[in-house]
């Protein structure tokens, strides 16, 4: 090919970008609505599409399998407003990246995470019911604790990097422990099956975060939930 050739660039159109965004979000939603109603293996990807108002290919050919869609109603929900993958890139940890003290950066990822775990905690509960033995799903379970504790050790370390934690305890395994109490299947526990508000839990999460991650470094609780 000679100098003078130019190479073509793909054409992208904005309004066919927005249209796919939106199609995408109406899949979604109507997965939600219908995993949480009906569970995994009651509804398909032709219910799916049918309450999304689209075909059943445009599902396949978007999410492949009822484990892509779930999947990514998963990620829709930590990844809100459209964040970045990268964890450390998502506005709300740049905020608490830029706040002082590193009570109020705990505080803050906890509070977070607790209003993030109240929309994926329904889910993970689903995927959970659907029991093992279906590779797609096993799978499923494997990369979404994968994110889930991939994601929240980078912020940890982040939010930790140069500062005192309680003694003996390392950024990683502070990261650990915060991933175990912020866990779906411990919201689900607790507001489920042991009937707290998401206010309680929300507190909860807060004041146990901050005892088992700064101990005695941690400023006294006032709360008397």
């Amino acid at each position: 090919m000679s100098d003078g050739v130019k190479t073509r660039r793909p054409y992208r159109s904005p309004s066919r970008a927005a249209a796919a965004a939106r199609t995408r979000a109406q899949i979604l939603e109507a997965a939600r609505a219908l995993f949480l109603e009906r569970g995994v293996s009651d509804t398909t990807i032709t219910t799916i599409a049918n309450h999304a108002g689209v075909a059943p290919e445009t599902v396949y050919s978007t999410y492949r399998t009822k484990a892509g869609v779930l999947d990514a109603v998963v990620r829709a929900a930590v990844q809100r407003d459209d964040e970045p993958d990268d964890p450390l890139e998502r506005s709300w940890v740049k905020r608490l990246l830029r706040i002082a003290d590193l009570h109020a950066r705990i505080t803050g990822f906890a509070r977070h995470t607790a209003q993030t775990t109240e929309l994926t905690s329904p889910i993970y509960a689903i995927v959970a019911a659907a029991g093992t033995g279906e590779a797609e799903l096993d799978e499923l379970q494997r990369s979404l604790l994968e994110m889930r504790f991939a994601g929240q050790r980078e912020i940890m370390i982040a939010l930790a990097q140069g500062e005192q934690l309680r003694p003996g305890l390392t950024a990683e395994q502070a990261a650990d422990t915060f991933s175990a109490l912020a866990s779906p299947e411990l919201h689900h526990l607790l507001t489920v099956k042991r009937g707290w508000s998401q206010r309680r839990y929300a507190r909860w999460l807060e004041q146990t975060v901050q005892s088992a991650l700064l101990g005695d470094l941690a400023p006294p609780s006032t709360s008397h939930d």
